[in-house]
Protein backbone atom coordinates (compact mmCIF):
# COMPACT_ATOMS: atom_id res chain seq x y z
CA UNK A 1 0.00 0.00 0.00
CA UNK A 2 1.34 3.64 -0.95
CA UNK A 3 0.36 6.90 0.16
CA UNK A 4 0.96 9.71 -1.99
CA UNK A 5 0.86 13.23 -0.23
CA UNK A 6 0.01 16.27 -2.06
CA UNK A 7 0.59 19.57 -1.80
CA UNK A 8 -2.62 21.76 -0.71
CA UNK A 9 -3.99 23.20 -4.40
CA UNK A 10 -3.58 26.72 -3.55
CA UNK A 11 0.28 25.98 -3.26
CA UNK A 12 -0.07 23.76 -6.82
CA UNK A 13 -1.44 26.58 -8.27
CA UNK A 14 0.60 28.99 -7.28
CA UNK A 15 3.60 26.33 -8.17
CA UNK A 16 2.56 26.62 -11.65
CA UNK A 17 1.90 30.31 -11.91
CA UNK A 18 5.62 30.69 -10.45
CA UNK A 19 6.78 28.15 -13.08
CA UNK A 20 4.82 29.27 -16.28
CA UNK A 21 6.28 32.81 -15.37
CA UNK A 22 9.97 31.91 -15.06
CA UNK A 23 9.85 29.74 -18.23
CA UNK A 24 8.37 32.59 -20.01
CA UNK A 25 11.39 34.76 -18.80
CA UNK A 26 13.59 32.34 -19.57
CA UNK A 27 12.19 31.55 -23.46
CA UNK A 28 13.33 34.69 -24.76
CA UNK A 29 16.46 34.32 -24.34
CA UNK A 30 16.82 30.11 -24.78
CA UNK A 31 17.95 30.57 -28.51
CA UNK A 32 21.27 32.03 -27.26
CA UNK A 33 21.94 29.58 -24.72
CA UNK A 34 20.91 26.15 -26.85
CA UNK A 35 24.36 25.93 -28.60
CA UNK A 36 24.54 21.67 -27.18
CA UNK A 37 20.87 21.21 -28.30
CA UNK A 38 21.21 22.56 -31.67
CA UNK A 39 25.12 20.44 -31.89
CA UNK A 40 22.89 17.21 -31.04
CA UNK A 41 20.28 17.99 -33.42
CA UNK A 42 22.63 18.60 -35.89
CA UNK A 43 24.33 15.44 -35.08
CA UNK A 44 21.36 13.68 -35.03
CA UNK A 45 19.55 15.06 -38.31
CA UNK A 46 23.01 14.10 -40.06
CA UNK A 47 22.89 10.58 -38.83
CA UNK A 48 19.51 9.99 -40.16
CA UNK A 49 20.34 11.36 -43.34
CA UNK A 50 23.43 9.08 -43.73
CA UNK A 51 21.44 5.73 -43.25
CA UNK A 52 18.47 7.14 -45.43
CA UNK A 53 15.87 6.39 -42.64
CA UNK A 54 12.96 7.63 -42.95
CA UNK A 55 9.87 7.61 -39.99
CA UNK A 56 9.64 9.23 -36.42
CA UNK A 57 11.83 10.87 -34.45
CA UNK A 58 11.21 11.14 -30.37
CA UNK A 59 12.26 13.51 -28.52
CA UNK A 60 12.58 12.77 -24.55
CA UNK A 61 13.82 16.49 -23.49
CA UNK A 62 15.36 16.15 -19.71
CA UNK A 63 14.57 19.95 -19.12
CA UNK A 64 15.47 20.98 -15.73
Amino acid sequence: MSVQLQAPLSFQRSNKLTTQTKFSKAAANYASHANVQKQAAAHLFKMMASKHQQGTCLDLGAGH
